[in-house]
């Protein structure tokens, strides 16, 4: 398991939401600061816990990444709703995708830790959400 092929995986699921696949008009393998189209989402690597020794030849990899969602802060029943129907729709992705649960053999345990709502500040005019999501891979020691 390493950060760029597990990155990579989750970037994959979420392009699969593109265009007339979903809601999403771009998908980032990094923070984009000026993306141009919205809704976008972009992934990034959050880090990766202390190594969980197993046995005396296993030990546990456990690594964080936040999938973030971001949209223009029309404040308007419209756009709530959009929102709503997109992070739904990532959501359900990241739940159910073919092999998500392994993303296809990268990971042997992928989960949502969390969702929580980005605000925007006054002049910023963007809103969105981040999931936390975590990944764990038994690693041979040696």
């Amino acid at each position: 398991m390493s950060f760029v092929t597990t990155s990579a995986k989750i970037k994959t699921i979420l392009e699969t939401l593109e265009g007339a696949g979903g809601g999403l008009n771009e998908v980032f393998g990094y923070f984009e600061f000026a993306p141009q189209k919205f809704p976008c989402a972009m992934v990034r690597m959050l880090g990766a816990s202390r190594e969980e020794r197993l046995d005396t030849d296993n030990n546990l990899l456990t690594m964080a990444f936040v999938v973030r969602v971001l949209f223009r802060s029309d404040n308007d029943a419209a756009n709530e709703t959009l929102k709503e129907t997109i992070i739904d729709q990532v959501l359900d992705k990241l739940r159910t995708s073919d092999n998500v649960d392994t993303l296809d053999g990268v990971v042997e345990k992928f989960s949502i830790e969390s969702v929580e709502p980005i605000e925007s500040s006054e002049g910023d005019p963007l809103t969105g959400f981040d999931v936390i999501v975590s990944c764990a891979k038994i690693k041979a020691i040696g």
